[in-house]
């Protein structure tokens, strides 16, 4: 085991024990309100004076993402309330259901929360410094492909309501959702499908 997960995994351990569970879902808002944040967590256990230095560098740069994250968030108005945003997110599933020919009282094999992560596969934290979750729905299809040509029987419908914040600026999107094949829920695409659906 490598030294940065040594350290991971007691930090972990140390943490869990002082935050009650909680995380912050996508859309939904923050369940389990903590009584001290993940920052003054690491700083009482006296974690930055143990670290090593380049366990030190990447915590502060992901704090330091975050922070531009929400400065993003907050300079947009709250993607969370999908403002700027033409179209409400019910009519947005609605065009998704329409593009993939199924009805819009079909509802989903499946139905789940995953982490939302960052372009270093970081989990993204919230305001309060909550992990953030986003719903995934999953979907039967008839007649549809993957990009390749190759037929897909369900679908991936991610909800990004949280949107997308990169440091380079690259990629940055308000709240979203993704239609993915299930064969490939990171970058795949459906043929027919939009990118993006706001």
């Amino acid at each position: 085991m490598s030294r940065l997960n040594q350290i991971s995994d007691n930090i972990a351990s140390k943490i869990s024990s002082k935050l009650s569970p909680q995380m912050s879902f996508a859309g939904v808002g923050n369940v389990n309100l903590p009584k001290t944040n993940f920052r003054d967590t690491v700083k009482d256990l006296g974690f930055f004076k143990k670290a090593d230095t380049s366990v030190q560098k990447n915590f502060k740069e992901a704090v330091k993402t975050n922070e531009k994250r929400l400065e993003a968030l907050n300079s947009s108005g709250g993607i969370n309330k999908g403002a700027g945003n033409p179209v409400s997110r019910k009519q947005a599933l609605s065009e998704i259901k329409k593009d993939l020919g199924i009805s819009k009282s079909q509802q989903p094999l499946e139905q789940k929360m995953v982490p939302l992560l960052d372009e270093n596969k970081n989990r993204i934290l919230d305001a309060n410094n909550n992990f953030v979750e986003t719903r995934e729905l999953t979907y039967s299809v008839q007649g549809k492909f993957d990009v390749q040509g190759n037929p897909i029987d369900k679908v991936v419908i991610q909800d990004h309501s949280y949107g997308h914040y990169y440091n380079s600026g690259i990629g940055n999107q308000p709240s979203h959702f993704n239609v993915r094949p299930s064969t490939n829920t990171k970058n795949g695409a459906v043929q027919g499908m939009k990118d993006h659906y706001y």
